[in-house]
């Protein structure tokens, strides 16, 4: 529980929703922990708390995806493709559930959502780009790199 008794979710999943996949760098990361519902952290999407253990961000690692966006050889993974984010109860289900009722995103008919989504209640807010969104709550892609030698 945090803030005003409210349950935030601990986890969110980025999935290639042109594909109904998960991204490459979900396959590459193998790290394992106790808690198997902190497994894939390097991947993450788990949530990052303040001192008040209030929900401020998610953190997704997505170095593979956008390295092959912009270097593959591959015509095939240089396609840009649709991005889904959900809610999971566990990061290890990486299946798809198919919807008893599809629905819309612009012309695109949505058939199938993770599975782990279904399995949690919750729900969160995610801040867009808009210019009403304050500076500081704004979704933010950071890209690190280092210069060949």
């Amino acid at each position: 529980m945090t803030g005003a008794g409210m349950a935030e979710p601990q986890r969110i999943y980025l999935f290639d929703a042109t594909n109904n996949k998960v991204l490459a760098d979900y396959n590459l990361d193998g790290s394992v922990v106790t808690d198997l519902k902190r497994n894939k952290f390097t991947f993450s999407g788990i949530i990052k708390l303040d001192e008040n253990d209030k929900g401020v961000y998610y953190k997704i690692r997505i170095t593979e995806h956008i390295n092959r966006l912009l270097n593959s050889d591959n015509e095939d993974l240089r396609k840009n493709i649709r991005l889904g984010l959900s809610v999971t109860e566990d990061i290890n289900v990486s299946s798809n559930a198919f919807l008893k009722t599809p629905f819309n995103i612009g012309s695109e008919s949505v058939k199938f959502l993770p599975f782990s989504s279904v399995m949690n209640p919750l729900g969160t807010v995610l801040y867009g780009m808009g210019s009403s969104v304050p500076q500081d709550k704004k979704l933010k892609l950071e890209i690190f790199f280092t210069k060949p030698n």
